[in-house]
């Protein structure tokens, strides 16, 4: 699967998210986007350590195969 980095918010943008510009730190943030172009699954974090696991996100793709 494709993995995107969207630091300038463009693809976020698309789907209705608003980049937060009162904060030192972004929060990391992740969309599983389907072949349909829906969003099939979406986190954000509550902080800048507030992040999945690769055991974690290996288990959310394969539950959309």
């Amino acid at each position: 699967f494709p993995i995107l980095s969207d630091q300038e918010w463009k693809i976020f943008g698309l789907y209705g998210f608003k980049r937060p510009t009162n904060q030192k730190r972004i929060k990391p943030a992740l969309l599983l986007i389907g072949k349909d172009h829906l969003i099939k699954y979406s986190y954000i974090g509550k902080n800048y350590l507030d992040r999945l696991s690769i055991l974690q996100l290996k288990k959310i793709i394969k539950s959309y195969d």
